[in-house]
């Protein structure tokens, strides 16, 4: 910096800037692709859990399909199979 006549300091020619414009776009596309990581982790952990509840229902259907195949009342709605 170079002082000047009215207080106020100036950079000097031969001086660069504190960041370049190139530097500056590129800080900001790592922080968007920081966050564009970050949210789509998120999406993985919500993606796992629906996959889990989907693996527990189809387990649950084949218990229960079981149950019917192996009993033909089982089939019938509850109070009308016939004895």
């Amino acid at each position: 910096m170079v002082a000047t006549g009215g207080d106020k300091p100036r950079q000097a020619a031969t001086e660069e800037p504190d960041v370049s414009p190139h530097v500056a776009r590129l800080e900001r596309e790592v922080e968007q692709l920081n966050d564009d990581r970050d949210f789509l982790r998120e999406q993985i952990k919500v993606k796992d859990s629906q996959i889990g509840a989907l693996l527990e229902r189809d387990r649950e259907t084949n218990i229960l399909v079981r149950r019917v195949a192996g009993n033909p009342h089982a089939a019938a709605w509850p109070g009308s199979a016939k004895t």
